[in-house]
């Protein structure tokens, strides 16, 4: 069956709330999103505010975006009860609210986000106590209680940027930003006597006023607001690592009355970093206390108790400080009667003010006890290095303190005693003293006005200013042990520590009389000083004085005398510097005259290195830079060794640089005092120089009558040498090759007792090697040709010389290594020499005869041959010879050895002897026998009498008679030789 359909006229009626419910939401839609309805939603707005504030209000502009549900208003005002023509209660550039819906059934929005820019809020308070906040209107009955939640906000981001608060005429500018903030104020009570109950939590702010660090600040309050009064049940305020308990009550606007209490616990870290002030003490307190405050003053009363308090100020650091005490406080300051503090072994009390008025801090301080060792580290810095003295007292001063705030503009004055203490801490030493100073951290000025101290070993007094550019201190000062002052004086000069410097010792006794003036940092040390028994590091005085300068930038010495045993030296010197130190690029100019100085003393202090000693009369001017220093001077260098030759004076002119020592016009006397007395003294004359850059020398020299027998490697004890040597010499080059010509001239040269003659001859010089060419100058003799010596290593030594009728008795001496010989020998022949000076055993002096005649105890013998022996240091060789005379022919050859056993193995052979000897030869013959060092075989005695009864008579033998004689002992030897050898 087919359905009954409807008719069209029902359904149109069914349809149509539909439809125009749905076109007048899309009308909505469109009226208020393309911004048409903003003006009524303006008025809402305002309306809305007005009553919840009960002031007016304004704005300039507004909009909503829906999608985002995001509301923003321009140019909001809110007008309280201000008089015209001054700020308004509260203003914001701008107001920026995001939406969140919490609960769409339950119709509960909550706020988002809340940025306001540019907020100023205006806070004015009038004598008579009311304000220019605004009182809601109220529409219930005055008579019907009310109780309406006029705000109920959660916020879960608030951002308060570029505002400030006007609290009457004081401007302060703020930025605050954080999130989950949660305010509620429930209205109550009737309409004449309206009741608000308020409860406020924000613990995630980020607060920031004017130039200070940002602080997390965590705030909540419980609190009651009715028309004459407020009460705050709990109050907690956390900021940075304090946290603040507060209670507060006030019971009329009209004639307001506040009472208070809180227990706080502060960090004083919190100030420091928030206020950006790096001088402000760190520590925690703890405080409480109540107040009110009435008829616009305010009074209050509490205690405090601080622990672990740090100062940070370099002219006084410390830590572990506490401190307590008791405060009444009102609106002009704040009293500290009895405060105390426990420091440094002590403890200081007194009475602390502040005046609100430029928060201006004054203490009146009693110290007792306190101990000097603890305060100088506590005052130690790199311009105040005062630690270093090590003293310890114990100290007892009356001081007045002012500041203002967080310790700007702080000063100090007062008296101080110091005292001994019972028991020295480790490694210090007593100190007494009595000063009256003033301390102003501004300029950073200390002003002693008078100043006494005592150590065991020191005393002294100060006065006058310490300041950073221009300090003026009086210093009177002396000590006999320096050494204990050696760690101050190093700090002053800024030794680093582990530097060289450090290990260099000072001690002695000295005294000052002058001024520390210029800057704190590196001061000038002004004045005269005495000193005794100086030393530092390897320099030793034994008596100083003069006028000293000592800054960072100079050493000056004016007037200067030192003395060191029998040294004295008149000094005027100006060294430069570089922060306390004499480096290598520094200048320096000294004009000194130094009397019987040492001159590894001076080298030490020029920082010259020279292989010279002695002691030095003169007068010298130097200058340039330690690492090129120059001296020039008039000198006498007494007591002499350069090189390893001693000499007795040399004077001259002296030319010194760190590549060259040059001399001219110099004078020198090169032998031992008291050898020239009645001989005339050896002068050498002319100039020498040396370069150690390429070790070169050159010299000009010219010696007169030298005394030969003054030159003592010369001398030996059984052939002294004497006579008379001039010369004239150059040379230049290389020292161990130079190049070289010179002559000389020996006048009666004499080897014992004997003359042999004078001769001359010429000295050259290759570079490689050096010749001699000798030629004689005598009436009755003659000595002509040569010897070379190498110039390299080994030193080979060769050549020969030729003699003519020269006088052999010195000679034999040295040869035979015996200590007299009473006979007389002449010979023509050669000398030869060959070896080196290297190795002095080595030389081989052979020696060619071809007349050798000897003359002893009447009986003359001459050669029948030739005559060859070889001698060196350590034998004597002879080849077979043949001496004939008128009554005795003798034969010798053999070799005798000087070391060792000394071993002798002659041979002599006689024949047709008459032999006339004494009777004091024939005992030695027989003492000889005696000792059995002699043995004779094949042959015997004849003649009356034996060899021990041997008188003047004459003893007649067999020809052909033979005497061997052998001696093996070292100790018959030295007796042998005299009664046999020589005697035969």
């Amino acid at each position: 069956m087919k359905r009954e359909t409807r008719h069209p006229i029902w359904s149109w009626i069914i349809h149509t709330p539909w439809v125009l419910a749905v076109l007048g939401l899309i009308a909505v839609i469109v009226f208020f999103g393309s911004g048409a309805g903003n003006p009524v939603l303006s008025r809402l707005i305002v309306s809305r505010l007005e009553s919840m504030t009960g002031g007016k209000v304004e704005l300039r502009a507004f909009s909503i975006r829906w999608l985002a549900m995001q509301i923003t208003i321009n140019g909001l005002v809110i007008h309280g009860r201000e008089p015209s023509g001054t700020e308004p209660l509260f203003t914001a550039e701008e107001v920026r609210a995001g939406l969140r819906i919490d609960s769409f059934w339950g119709r509960k929005i909550s706020l988002n986000e809340l940025v306001v820019q540019q907020p100023h809020v205006h806070i004015r308070v009038e004598r008579n106590g009311t304000t220019n906040l605004p009182v809601p209107t109220r529409s219930a009955s005055a008579n019907k209680p009310v109780r309406d939640t006029l705000f109920a906000l959660h916020i879960r981001r608030l951002v308060l940027a570029d505002g400030w608060v006007l609290y009457n005429d004081a401007k302060t500018r703020l930025t605050a930003h954080g999130g989950d903030l949660q305010f509620a104020l429930d209205a109550g009570g009737t309409r004449d006597h309206p009741l608000y109950l308020g409860n406020l939590d924000w613990q995630t702010v980020q607060f920031t006023s004017r130039r200070y660090m940002p602080l997390p600040v965590g705030l909540s309050a419980k609190f009651t607001l009715w028309r004459d009064g407020f009460t705050l049940e709990q109050g907690v305020l956390s900021a940075g690592h304090s946290h603040l308990d507060a209670q507060a009550e006030m019971n009329d606007f009209a004639n307001p009355k506040w009472n208070f209490r809180y227990r706080g616990w502060v960090n004083l870290l919190d100030f420091r970093e928030t206020l950006r002030e790096p001088k402000v003490p760190t520590g925690r307190v703890d405080l409480h206390g109540e107040g009110q405050f009435a008829g616009g003053r305010f009074k209050g009363s509490g205690s405090y108790s601080g622990q672990d308090i740090t100062l940070p100020y370099t002219e006084f650091h410390a830590a572990g400080l506490t401190s307590r005490g008791s405060y009444q406080i009102d609106d002009r300051g704040l009293e500290v009667p009895d405060f105390s503090a426990s420091a440094m072994g002590g403890s200081v009390t007194g009475r602390v003010t502040m005046r609100f008025d430029g928060l201006q801090f004054r203490a009146d301080t009693h110290v007792q006890n306190v101990r000097l060792a603890a305060v100088l580290p506590a005052m130690e810095h790199r311009d105040f290095p005062v630690d270093e003295l090590h003293w310890d007292a114990l100290i007892t001063a009356d001081t007045v303190e002012t500041w203002i705030g967080p310790f700007r503009h702080f000063e100090i004055s007062g008296r101080s005693i110091w005292d001994t203490p019972n028991q020295l801490a480790g490694g210090h030493q007593p100190v007494t003293a009595a000063w009256k100073f003033r301390y102003r951290y501004d300029p950073n000025v200390l002003s002693v006005d008078s100043g006494e101290f005592e150590t065991p070993s020191s005393r002294g007094s100060v006065d006058g200013i310490l300041a950073p550019r221009n300090s003026m201190l009086n210093v009177r000062f002396e000590t006999s042990a320096l050494e204990n002052y050696k760690d101050f004086i190093d700090a002053v000069r800024g030794v680093a520590r582990g530097s060289p410097e450090v290990a260099k010792q000072i001690s002695g006794s000295a005294r000052w009389d002058g001024t520390i003036a210029g800057r704190a940092g590196g001061p000038a040390f002004q004045g005269h000083i005495r000193g005794e028994r100086v030393r530092y590091d390897g320099v030793f005085l034994d008596y100083l004085d003069g006028d000293l300068t000592y800054s960072p930038s100079e050493l000056a010495l004016a007037r200067g005398h030192a003395r060191r045993n029998e040294m004295e030296a008149d000094i005027e010197a100006t060294l430069t510097l570089t922060k306390w130190s004499f480096l290598p690029k520094n200048e320096w100019t000294a004009e000194a005259n130094f009397e019987k100085a040492p001159v590894e003393g001076i080298e030490q202090l020029l920082g010259l290195s020279y292989p010279v000693k002695g002691t030095l009369t003169g007068q010298f001017h130097g200058r340039g830079t330690r690492e090129q220093p120059s001296l020039t001077g008039l000198f006498d260098l007494a007591g002499g060794k350069v090189y390893g030759l001693s000499f007795n004076r040399l004077r001259g002119q002296l030319s010194v640089s760190p590549d060259e020592v040059h001399i001219t016009n110099a004078e020198l006397r090169f032998f031992p005092p008291g050898k020239e007395n009645g001989r005339g003294a050896g002068i050498i004359t002319g100039s020498a120089g040396y370069r150690s850059a390429d070790r070169t020398i050159s010299a000009d020299l010219v010696g007169a009558a030298l005394p030969l027998e003054n030159i003592e490697r010369l001398q030996s004890a059984r052939l002294p040498v004497g006579g008379q040597m001039s010369f004239r010499l150059k040379a230049n080059g290389p020292i161990q090759g130079p190049l070289g010509e010179g002559t000389f001239r020996v006048v009666d040269l004499r080897v014992g007792q004997v003359i042999i003659g004078s001769f001359e001859g010429n000295l050259t010089s290759d570079g490689h090697a050096a010749h001699l060419e000798l030629r004689s100058a005598m009436t009755t003799g003659e000595i002509s040709g040569g010897y070379t010596l190498g110039l390299a290593d080994p030193y080979a030594l060769n050549g020969k010389v030729s003699i003519r009728n020269i006088d052999l008795d010195p000679f034999l001496l040295t040869a035979l290594h015996l200590k007299e010989f009473s006979g007389h020998a002449n010979a023509d022949g050669d000398i030869s020499l060959n070896g080196s000076l290297k190795k002095p055993e080595s030389i081989v002096v052979d020696a060619n005869f071809s007349r050798l005649a000897m003359n002893y105890a009447n009986v003359r013998l001459e050669n029948a041959g030739p005559v060859h022996f070889r001698s060196t240091k350590n034998s004597l060789e002879i080849d077979p010879v043949t001496l004939r005379g008128a009554d005795t022919n003798l034969q010798i050859a053999g070799k005798v050895q000087f070391a060792g056993g000394r071993t002798v193995g002659l041979r002599l052979k006689m024949a047709r002897w008459t032999c006339g000897f004494s009777a004091a030869t024939c005992r030695i013959w027989t003492h000889a026998a005696r000792r059995k060092s002699m043995h004779l075989s094949k042959g015997h005695w004849t003649g009356r009498g034996s060899p021990a009864a041997c008188t003047s008579r004459t003893l007649r033998r067999e020809p052909r008679i033979s005497r061997q004689v052998s001696v093996r002992s070292r100790a018959t030897w030295y007796s042998m030789r005299r009664a046999f050898i020589l005697k035969m």
